[in-house]
């Protein structure tokens, strides 16, 4: 049962949110779901974005398949359509880059993350799109930790740390669910140490991320 809702109230304490049905609950199905028990009424909320994708999206997207030729010489026409299949198969909906889509902002960054988990996968060089590439995104963080690619250059990287572990901590007993992680190539990390964390980071406008139990066992990252 699906139903358009506006939401009207929401306290983050609590984490209850007030929403209004644009049309009436079908209240005699749900009871005959639930055996006329409506607490055990469970769903998914799924809330669009209104915001239409941007230029530079677009342009990040291109420059993507570009990289992509340059690589395995197939046509960015032909590229543009395995992408968008593949988009299709895993989101179950059409998405589509011309000027007068009304694809969201979000709907284009799950494309373009489609495209650039590939081509870390297939090790596809960046070029033009790798300047382009949104590292205010906490998931380019995490495929560039997933590959072990340098967030900065692309090249082979080693898991880096920012917060330090300090002098006479175990580290196997440590939270690393409270560090922040950054991939970085051994040149790039030697940087750091040398300039000094916060600079390095301002100089290249990384954003480190933290990543759960689950997220630090898929990457290998003891702790």
């Amino acid at each position: 049962m699906e139903y358009s809702l506006k939401v009207v109230g929401y306290d983050p304490k609590s984490n209850i949110l007030q929403v209004k049905l644009d049309e009436t609950l079908n209240v005699e199905r749900l009871n005959t779901y639930y055996l006329g028990d409506l607490s055990n009424v469970l769903g998914n909320l799924t809330l669009s974005d209104p915001r239409a994708f941007s230029h530079n999206q677009r342009a990040l997207y291109r420059a993507l398949l570009n990289d992509i030729y340059d690589k395995f010489g197939n046509e960015s026409s032909s590229t543009h359509e395995y992408f968008k299949e593949t988009y299709f198969l895993k989101f179950g909906e059409q998405i589509s880059t011309k000027n007068n889509a009304e694809t969201s902002v979000e709907e284009m960054n799950n494309l373009i993350e489609l495209v650039i988990d590939f081509m870390f996968e297939w090790g596809v060089p960046f070029k033009k799109g790798y300047e382009l590439l949104p590292r205010d995104e906490s998931y380019f963080y995490y495929l560039c930790l997933k590959h072990r690619k340098c967030c900065i250059c692309g090249k082979h990287a080693d898991v880096c740390h920012v917060d330090v572990v300090g002098s006479g901590r175990n580290r196997k007993s440590i939270d690393h669910g409270e560090f922040r992680f950054y991939a970085g190539c051994r040149t790039h990390h030697q940087e750091e140490h040398t300039i000094g964390t916060e600079n390095f980071l301002n100089k290249y406008k990384i954003t480190p991320i933290k990543l759960n139990e689950d997220d630090r066992k898929k990457l290998r990252i003891g702790g």
